[in-house]
């Protein structure tokens, strides 16, 4: 249970004064198991950021540098350097290709389930569905639905 989840359900049983009192500052916990997500970000030592931001000067990212800076400045965060928005962009990167590989398994599974009559021929030709996406989706934690018209 998240610590958002706790503060509601202590504000539920006590009220919200005494939820307030009791809520822990998450960052003020140090690492938690929930890992660098839930609390503090964890720092890189000098010389790994030196190498990291060497390593970068040489990388062409897939989505482009100058869609990336725009939909940052959309959001609210101002950026002239170069680097951290090739960060954002091999961190998206990845981020869908690790969607695209968790569909394709979803996928697959949900193929080996059907009739060897249904998969006719002789080219296993995968076709991404909503379903495959969505259950992709919610295992990074994003919950993706149809809109109720399509319902």
């Amino acid at each position: 249970m998240d610590s958002r989840e706790a503060k509601r359900k202590r504000e539920d049983e006590d009220g919200p004064a005494e939820a307030e009192a009791m809520a822990v500052d998450p960052a003020s916990e140090g690492a938690s198991a929930a890992g660098p997500a839930a609390g503090a970000a964890t720092e890189l030592p000098a010389d790994e950021m030196a190498a990291l931001l060497e390593e970068l000067s040489g990388v062409t990212p897939t989505i482009p540098i100058a869609a990336v800076h725009f939909y940052l400045m959309k959001n609210g965060f101002n950026t002239t350097d170069e680097r951290v928005i090739k960060m954002v962009a091999m961190a998206t990167q990845k981020f869908v290709a690790d969607v695209a590989t968790d569909a394709l398994q979803h996928c697959k599974q949900r193929q080996a389930g059907q009739p060897a009559s249904r998969r006719a021929g002789k080219d296993k030709r995968f076709v991404l569905t909503t379903s495959d996406l969505q259950a992709a989706l919610k295992e990074q934690g994003v919950g993706i639905s149809k809109p109720p018209y399509y319902v």
